[in-house]
């Protein structure tokens, strides 16, 4: 039994430090401020590539549908694949909805959908 606790005594000397030091709470402050801006980058990351995509959206409508002079173009799905499905596509889906320009404009108009392929080799000059 005395060997046992010699023992034990020894191994516990060895693991615990000696020289044991608390966080500089400057350093934990920086550490969170730091995940804080980054996760913020990552999101405003995120509004750009959306705004991007409506921007390219807008010119295609405006470039291929000259009819269409009021409308409001928004985002439906950032990412629209399902699951099960197995291929390389990325898909952006967008509303459009035209509108009677007044001083409070009503969506009230023709709706339709607009598909935006992302990925490579899906549209040529014959169409999709």
């Amino acid at each position: 039994m005395r060997r046992f606790t010699l023992l034990f005594l020894f191994i516990i000397t060895f693991l615990i430090p000696k020289n044991t030091q608390a966080q500089d709470t400057g350093s934990v402050i920086a550490a969170g401020a730091g995940a804080l801006l980054t996760i913020g980058a990552g999101v405003a990351a995120v509004e750009q590539m959306k705004e991007r995509a409506e921007l390219t959206a807008t010119e295609w409508i405006l470039a291929n549908n000259p009819e269409l002079v009021n409308f409001s173009l928004k985002t439906l799905d950032f990412n629209g694949k399902k699951l099960k499905d197995m291929s390389e596509t990325s898909v952006i889906t967008f509303k459009i909805q035209e509108f009677v320009p007044t001083d409070k404009p009503e969506l009230n108009g023709k709706k339709q959908v607009l598909l935006g392929f992302t990925s490579y080799g899906w549209i040529n000059e014959y169409g999709i």
